[in-house]
Parts: C-alpha cells; sequence; structure tokens
C-alpha cells in the first residue's frame, strides 16, 4: 500500500480552499458595502443637522444650508449656495453616488429657518452603491 495523496485529491483540496476564499472575499464585500452605505447616510445626516443646529444659533447672523450633490454634501453659509459666505465639503465614500434627488420647489439646496430651524424644501434622495 502507498502512502500519499492522489492528483485529484490535491486537485479536490484546491477547489475546496478556493471556495472558501471566493467565499470569504464576498462576505467582505457584501460588509464594505453595508459599513459604505451607513457612513453616507451618517455623513449627509450630519451636515443637514449640523446646517440645521448652526441656523438656529444664529452662528455668523446668517442661515446654513447643504447643497446635495452626487459624490458630496457641501455646508454653506448663507441663503444659496451660489452666494455662500463659507462653504465646506463632505465627501461620502468612493463607491457611493446619491441620486433621485427630490426636493420641493426642484434644485439640490436644503436651507434651514432662523426661527423654528424647519425647512421648505423638504424631500427626498436615495444613496446608492
Amino acid at each position: 500500500m502507498l502512502n500519499g495523496i492522489t492528483l485529484i485529491e490535491l486537485l479536490f483540496t484546491i477547489a475546496i480552499l478556493g471556495l472558501l476564499a471566493t467565499l470569504t472575499f464576498l462576505s467582505f464585500l457584501s460588509s464594505k458595502r453595508n459599513q459604505d452605505l451607513l457612513l453616507g447616510r451618517e455623513r449627509a445626516l450630519t451636515v443637514l443637522r449640523l446646517a440645521q443646529t448652526r441656523t438656529l444659533a444664529g452662528k455668523g447672523s446668517s442661515v446654513w444650508g447643504a447643497k446635495l450633490e452626487p459624490a458630496r454634501v457641501i455646508l454653506f453659509q448663507g441663503a444659496s449656495y451660489a452666494g455662500a459666505a463659507t462653504t465646506s465639503a463632505y465627501d461620502l465614500p468612493s463607491s457611493l453616488e446619491m441620486v433621485n434627488i427630490a426636493l420641493q420647489g426642484g434644485g439640490q439646496e436644503i436651507t434651514f429657518s432662523r426661527l423654528t430651524g424647519t425647512t421648505t424644501q423638504s424631500g427626498t434622495f436615495t444613496i446608492r452603491v
């Protein structure tokens, strides 16, 4: 009786290792996408809350807003992004994009009222992988 492994046994072992490596890689990709989506959502909401908070606090004696773009959210000071005195860009993870931006009155900008902290540009947007 010979002690050793056959070519078929070796190929079978390599195939199983390849399958396990593929499953591990796919699980990692799925986890990374989920984490990117959570980060993108939190970043967008944080900028919106920051604009609202700065408006209510009267920082710079001005209203603050956020401009929604496909790859980033821009915090700005002033009634509109076009004439903004101060801006700060917050990028979304590179695997994400913001689409289907549908705000009342059209456009991609959200500003908040100094007295109430509410906005007239309510609407929806989607962050996707």
